[in-house]
């Protein structure tokens, strides 16, 4: 039957000719994938439909399952994570999903997040060598004061996390701010999947400052950008910047309510929700030293809170390891201890 609202006849019509064909599709492949390798674990990294494909074939076929909270710092209930275990980056990710999804002691372990302590050491690397060579690899020629534009995934398609009038309102703002300021060279580094990518190389076009870097970017640009900007979505980009002390300033006016995604962000980082408030907050982003200052601050506090040090990981992968040992085999791990 057809709906009354050409909106939600839409998003029916992706739904039932797209997304769960696809999903039935990943299911089988993962069951068959499973099968062949026979793994011990399977862990994901992502609560999208494609993972939720895998944990289910990994289900059916009797293997356990661990989630690792990619970039979702607050409200992980809402995505119910029908996993056996769940390993978090840092201790306020562990209490919020711990207190809301009732797993026990040995079903849940604070890990860390390598691979995000892994870039800022290439951007604390990057930074000793010659700026100049820092540009070459962007593709850039010498540049004086950079802005670092940091966009997140779910900007577009029927399932958005952000609203659409709202998040061109503020692009609108900020790609005014950068015709305004020819002398200022803006890195645009977008999320490498789900994101504007044709629209970023429109604008492209008849902005000369403006360079869109769509991969393996982040680490260099990092380390020439005078400051950062994070658009509406949140992304692991972010956390990078803050973690390697780039002021980052965060521009959410597009937000829906209860965002499970951006809740701990909004709450925690300088945020900027208007978009008449935009131009000013740039020009301060690279202007005003105070300013400056009280962004790596609330970055630094934010990065804290949320990520584990990195000394700590290598003791707290054993501990997340040697619980699992115990709990499938009944003894302690071991050095001749083998766990996937």
């Amino acid at each position: 039957p057809e709906l009354a609202n050409p909106y939600l006849e839409f998003q029916f019509d992706h739904l039932f000719s797209n997304l769960l064909p696809e999903t039935w599709e990943t299911f089988h492949r993962c069951r068959d994938a499973i099968a062949a390798l026979r793994p011990d674990t399977l862990l994901i990294a992502s609560p999208t439909r494609f993972e939720y494909a895998a944990i289910a074939a990994a289900r059916a076929t009797h293997v356990p399952t661990i989630f690792v909270n990619h970039g979702i710092l607050g409200k992980i209930h809402k995505f119910g994570v029908p996993t056996d275990r769940f390993w978090a980056w840092g201790e306020s990710s562990l209490r919020s999903a711990r207190s809301a999804l009732h797993w026990q002691e040995h079903q849940v372990a604070v890990v860390g997040a390598p691979q995000i302590h892994g870039a800022i050491e290439q951007v604390v690397a990057a930074r000793r060598e010659p700026r100049c060579a820092r540009l070459a690899r962007l593709d850039l020629a010498d540049a004086g004061r950079v802005l670092l534009v940091i966009t997140g995934g779910n900007t577009e398609g029927p399932f958005s996390l952000v609203t659409g009038d709202a998040i061109w309102n503020s692009w609108q703002a900020v790609l005014a701010w950068i015709r305004a300021h020819p002398e200022i060279t803006v890195i645009l580094k977008p999320h490498p999947a789900a994101d504007l990518h044709p629209w970023y190389e429109t604008i492209r076009a008849i902005l000369p400052n403006l360079f869109v870097r769509r991969f393996n970017a982040l680490e260099d640009a990092l380390a020439v950008a005078d400051g950062a900007v994070l658009m509406e979505h949140v992304t692991t980009a972010a956390l990078v910047a803050v973690g390697a002390s780039c002021p980052l300033l965060y521009v959410n006016t597009a937000r829906r309510l209860e965002n499970v995604y951006t809740a701990r962000w909004t709450d925690e980082l300088e945020t900027v929700r208007r978009a008449a408030e935009i131009p000013l907050a740039l020009t301060r982003l690279l202007e005003d030293a105070d300013f400056r200052a009280m962004l790596l601050d609330r970055g630094h506090d934010f990065f804290a809170k949320n990520i584990l040090p990195s000394e700590r990981i290598p003791g707290a992968l054993r501990k997340a390891l040697s619980r699992i040992h115990a709990a499938e085999s009944g003894g302690p791990l071991t050095a001749s201890s083998t766990v996937v």
